[in-house]
């Protein structure tokens, strides 16, 4: 276990703790306790008449494992089951860090993801590394573009939005010049998003038709099957009727996932006459859904098999939480979200919300008092209006 950047003293000692009551065993990280340790650092006791001089957890932090009949992690010592065999991961695998155009720790991925299928886990431990491959099988295509009339009608916009990618290491530039011998440029937009006055920037990987990006990306690297509605459903029916949902989102989604970087050339554009690159995955690009769907799967495992939140489906990048109590509901959330922390993944605060009976998820409203799905009340009135603009057009007519 590494032990930087933790408060390991106390963990030592409520450990022995639990081994005193045979609620842990040798070669088994106690979840809980390492991520208390892990997070919350030193804290002194506030007793002065402390003799011993020990470190002790807050009051109220308690030691109790909430984890049921496995109150420990489960790491690659941990005794398997009969007849399954251990899974080892390629040699050195935890001992780097991944590239500065992703927050993602791959030394913590790569722990967390100990005993994962393993094909999936040199796929996602290499491609943090290294970079992902999108797929791109063809040529590249030697080309000028224009950009499209909704980037071109808000510049200031585009230009603000250039910079915060070159602040965030995922956008270089700009160059006076191709900074690549080979390098394909594709069209920026913008798009509206939900809030009114709010823009997407859209890098056009579609375009030129026949020798676009996206033309050269084979079918089978773009092939995803997502969960749905209906398994969050299923879950909410398996926990019961009054259940508590708690959700919380992974921010920045694609954006975070580093390509390799002899990818770097595909994705050029121009912008007020300078040459621009992307480094990181882009929403329009067709086998973005794919990787980041590899991603987030392995971190639904993770959350079902290290953090043992059994009740846990996700979509894309949002997840939901199903518990039968309100208080369990919680602790699994934060376990869920310690252990993101721990990884570096990043955690959209205003799409993450506390237990509650009714929820949005994926843009339904789950109630599970009445145990009924229903669409939320703007868009029902977004529907109603339309139906009533489509209306007034057929009487007018």
């Amino acid at each position: 276990m590494s032990r930087e950047g933790g408060n390991w003293q106390c963990y030592d000692i409520e450990f022995r703790k639990l081994l005193e009551r045979g609620e842990a065993q040798w070669g088994c990280t106690h979840l809980e306790l390492y991520l208390r340790a892990k997070l919350q650092g030193n804290v002194k006791s506030g007793n002065d008449n402390n003799k011993s001089g020990n470190t002790r957890w807050p009051v109220g932090a308690g030691i109790t494992s909430p984890f049921g009949d496995l109150p420990y992690l489960v790491t690659e010592t941990t005794p398997l089951p009969q007849g399954q065999k251990k899974l080892s991961p390629p040699e050195n695998d935890v001992n780097y860090y991944s590239n500065s155009n992703t927050p993602v720790k791959v030394d913590r991925l790569g722990y967390w993801l100990k005993g994962y299928n393993i094909k999936m886990y040199n796929y996602l431990v290499n491609g943090f590394k290294y970079g992902f491959d999108v797929g791109f099988r063809g040529s590249v295509h030697h080309n000028t573009v224009d950009n499209i009339l909704s980037a071109k009608t808000k510049p200031d916009i585009v230009r603000q939005k250039i910079q915060n990618e070159i602040n965030a290491n995922r956008f270089v530039g700009p160059f006076d010049s191709k900074p690549f011998t080979e390098m394909q440029l594709s069209p920026l937009g913008l798009a509206e998003k939900k809030m009114p006055g709010t823009y997407r920037m859209i890098h056009h990987l579609s375009f030129p038709e026949g020798s676009s990006i996206n033309d050269n990306i084979p079918q089978d690297k773009c092939n995803v099957q997502y969960a749905s509605i209906h398994n969050a459903i299923e879950l909410i029916k398996t926990v019961g009727r009054k259940s508590f949902c708690a959700k919380t989102d992974i921010s920045s989604a694609f954006r975070i996932i580093n390509i390799k970087k002899s990818q770097y050339k595909l994705f050029g554009f121009m912008w007020e006459g300078k040459y621009y690159y992307d480094k990181n995955l882009q929403m329009g690009c067709s086998s973005s859904c794919q990787i980041f769907e590899n991603f987030s799967t392995a971190i639904e495992w993770i959350a079902k098999n290290k953090a043992l939140i059994p009740n846990i489906v996700h979509i894309l990048d949002d997840f939901m939480i199903v518990d039968k109590t309100e208080d369990g509901c919680k602790k699994k959330l934060e376990r869920f979200l310690a252990i993101c922390k721990d990884m570096d993944i990043p955690i959209s605060k205003e799409k993450t919300f506390q237990p509650s009976q009714v929820m949005s998820f994926v843009g339904y409203e789950i109630d599970t008092r009445l145990m009924e799905v229903r669409l939320p009340i703007d868009k029902l009135a977004k529907c109603h209006n339309l139906i009533t603009v489509v209306l007034q057009k057929e009487k007018n007519h």
